[in-house]
């Protein structure tokens, strides 16, 4: 299962563009079907500009959707059958390390916490969440996404003038 999400990420995935407007799109990741629906339609994600929303009921559904499409925020549950919400995490951090990860949890213990932190999760809340504040946490989340590209555009630019800058200088330093 696992080389074929390997094989399947190594296609090239792209975000749409529409209007000089970039999309995104959110994967919301739980095995309570009533928790996915909740969360990927009682919200309207478009005004975050996202115009994509996927939904996994296990943590291979969700490997396998990261694998064909390019996901920039994933919300899932922690405590999954099979595997946790925190392997989907180590997954990602391996395989889409540009993607931000939203836990929500019915479990308060701290440990869940600490360890998704350690992780590199993006942030952590408890269920039953406010929709107003997990629409707040996918908009700084997506804030983030789009400074990182920003950053990105910024050093390839910059590695572009360089390696146009050194192609140059033999033939400034002769004349």
């Amino acid at each position: 299962f696992f080389r074929r999400a390997k094989k399947a990420l190594k296609q090239k995935r792209s975000c749409h563009k529409g209007w000089n407007v970039v999309m995104y799109s959110l994967l919301v990741v739980d095995d309570e079907k009533y928790a996915v629906w909740g969360v990927s339609r009682g919200i309207d994600w478009k005004e975050l500009e996202i115009d994509r929303v996927f939904e996994a009921f296990n943590t291979d559904e969700a490997i396998e959707i990261i694998a064909k499409n390019e996901i920039h925020v994933v919300i899932s549950d922690i405590e999954m059958p099979r595997r946790s919400g925190l392997e989907l995490l180590k997954w990602i951090r391996q395989n889409s390390p540009e993607t931000m990860v939203i836990f929500l949890t019915a479990h308060a213990e701290f440990n869940y916490a600490r360890e998704a932190l350690e992780l590199g999760s993006f942030n952590y809340a408890l269920k039953p969440v406010d929709h107003q504040e997990l629409r707040n946490m996918v908009a700084v989340a997506l804030e983030t996404v789009k400074q990182k590209r920003e950053h990105s555009r910024t050093e390839q630019l910059y590695t572009q003038y360089l390696e146009a800058w050194r192609n140059h200088i033999p033939v400034a330093v002769e004349n």
